[in-house]
């Protein structure tokens, strides 16, 4: 039986990383409720995880488009119950996980010369987040933080209900 490499429960999540070079940069974005008392609603986390996986990782590359005689993707994508992880054809690795009861977490890494599309991408996936969170869980207070490669918290609060 082929794996579909869908993970029912985070336990059944892989190790999903793929190989870089030795000069890898990586950089993550953490939001947190500041109530613990609150969650993100189940449909929040299915409209942003299609959304997601659409927006970036179904788009048919811009090389292929323009040659409709090789569709063979150049990248990878693995989808569990509660985040998607995928590799795009200029080698950016990127994950989102959502944690219901406490965070959404967006990881992108990538070599020196895909430094600046990894910041593109990075930026498209946050917004991606807070237009989804916009929608569906408006009044949620949320604490942001920047994390570093070895996971440590760069943070801000945001204390108004509308972020």
């Amino acid at each position: 039986m082929k794996d579909s490499g869908l993970a029912t429960s985070p336990e059944d999540k892989k190790d999903i990383s793929w190989q870089f070079g030795d000069t890898v940069y990586s950089i993550g974005w953490l939001a947190q409720f500041t109530n613990p008392h609150d969650y993100f609603p189940p449909r929040f986390l299915h409209v942003l995880l299609l959304r997601i996986v659409f927006r970036f990782t179904l788009t048919v590359p811009h090389v292929l488009q323009e040659s409709s005689s090789d569709h063979n993707l150049k990248w990878r994508c693995e989808m569990w119950k509660t985040g998607v992880h995928w590799l795009t054809e200029e080698g950016v690795e990127c994950e989102v996980d959502v944690d219901i009861s406490k965070e959404v977490v967006v990881r992108v890494r990538c070599e020196e010369n895909n430094v600046k599309r990894c910041f593109i991408l990075f930026n498209s996936i946050i917004s991606c987040v807070m237009e989804a969170k916009a929608e569906f869980c408006h009044s949620i207070k949320l604490c942001f933080h920047l994390l570093d490669c070895k996971g440590n918290l760069f943070g801000w609060c945001v204390q108004r209900a509308g972020t």
